[in-house]
């Protein structure tokens, strides 16, 4: 058998040549798994952010109201967030991203969030991961 049969197959090939690589070794690769073991201790150690412990307090960001509607809608029910203090702007981009996490449609009124059906529990806990402090209304 000659060396040109073996180039195609992959086996057997000469890993002194140029470009060729070890794929996989039986070697313990000691000082090569020591120095990463270091590296990666260094860089927990060095400019690693502190971990932050959640508050057990409330959020104390803008307070907004949640409830549930049905007036002037013909039976329909829609959740509304409301009392929200940014400009028409962001009270849209709010909307949208409820609008996205519900699946449903919905509209901005006034300073009002509106969005079609039952989705109180989404809401709230949506914009309390935000930074809001939701009040819910049952």
């Amino acid at each position: 058998m000659t060396s040109q049969s073996n180039r195609g197959s992959g086996r057997g090939t000469n890993n002194s040549s140029p470009g060729g690589r070890v794929v996989y070794s039986t070697d313990d690769g000691g000082d090569l798994r020591r120095a990463l073991k270091d590296i990666k201790l260094d860089s927990e150690n060095v400019g690693a952010p502190e971990p932050t412990q959640p508050s057990s307090s409330k959020p104390k960001g803008p307070r907004i109201r949640v409830w549930l509607d049905t007036k002037k809608r013909r039976g329909k029910a829609v959740t509304i967030a409301g009392e929200f203090a940014h400009n028409p702007q962001t009270i849209a981009e709010i909307a949208r991203r409820l609008k996205t996490l519900c699946g449903a449609g919905g509209t901005v009124e006034g300073r009002e969030v509106v969005i079609q059906g039952d989705h109180r529990d989404k809401i709230t806990e949506h914009l309390t991961r935000e930074g809001y402090r939701v009040d819910v209304k049952k």
